[in-house]
């Protein structure tokens, strides 16, 4: 009988350890929710996070700002997020966080101010997400690291081969969109002057002045720019035109970088 009761006892431990481990199992497949303001934020969360991340990109650059930031658009994604990452200057996302339906979620801001775009304050932003990761989900730390020293060390790579590919760039003279500018600037590009969204007779026979005196060698846009000034210039002084990306897009933000550069040096050659 005490051999019986032992052996119940023993199957009943063994049972419940099964149980356990199945348990833990399972939640060590579960992903950390995040929700992010713009894509080079997004990118970099997916190079890091990896599998251990599912992302969603709260903003999108083909609707209006306003569209952006309202509630009934984002309230959705932000409901099954864990953590919400943003830079400091969206303030709309306060609006969440002011919500006691949304309080209970991380709210973190990105501190490297600045365009994601130039490489290195794309890996400064890269330690940033690296250790609120770590900070959140522990366990993977060293995960993350991996995956962090791997991705620093591929933008590093492909930074330097760009540098080498646009050494031409130095000095020479542009008129740039004001969303690309710094990003044209890391290049070594000369800005004699720049364009935003909105252009007046005044404006454009400034930028033509300027295009024809300054002996300028190309137009750079914004591909997410809204407006079609970049091209009018060109008409207008025969100045080729280019537009470039002031955001992830293509398959990755190196992706995105290369064909940049290609563009660029395409001009210039």
């Amino acid at each position: 009988m005490f051999n019986m009761k032992k052996l119940f006892f023993l199957g009943f431990v063994l049972a419940f350890n099964t149980i356990a481990f199945a348990i833990s199992s399972t939640a060590n497949k579960t992903k950390i929710e995040i929700a992010v303001t713009t894509s080079n934020i997004a990118e970099i969360v997916l190079q890091i996070g990896a599998t251990s991340v599912n992302v969603n990109v709260l903003t999108d650059p083909k609707i209006s700002q306003k569209e952006n930031d309202s509630i009934e658009r984002n309230a959705e994604t932000i409901q099954k997020s864990n953590l919400i990452l943003r830079y400091g200057s969206e303030t709309w996302v306060d609006k969440f966080k002011e919500n006691s339906e949304y309080k209970n979620k991380i709210y973190k801001i990105i501190k490297t101010q600045g365009n994601l775009m130039i490489p290195y304050l794309h890996i400064r932003a890269s330690e940033e997400i690296k250790t609120i990761l770590s900070n959140i989900d522990p366990k993977n730390t060293a995960y993350y690291q991996d995956n962090a020293a791997n991705y620093v060390y591929n933008i590093h790579f492909t930074a330097e081969k760009i540098k080498k590919d646009l050494s031409k760039a130095y000095g020479v003279k542009i008129i740039a969109n004001q969303q690309i500018k710094d990003l044209l600037e890391d290049y070594g590009f000369d800005i004699i002057a720049i364009y935003g969204n909105e252009l007046t007779g005044r404006k454009l026979a400034y930028l033509m002045n300027t295009a024809k005196r300054n002996g300028i060698k190309m137009i750079v846009g914004s591909l997410q720019e809204t407006s079609p000034i970049g091209k009018i210039i060109t008409e207008k002084t025969k100045i080729p035109y280019i537009a470039v990306s002031n955001i992830t897009i293509e398959n990755s933000y190196i992706d995105t970088l290369r064909n940049n550069a290609d563009k660029l040096k395409k001009i210039l050659d």
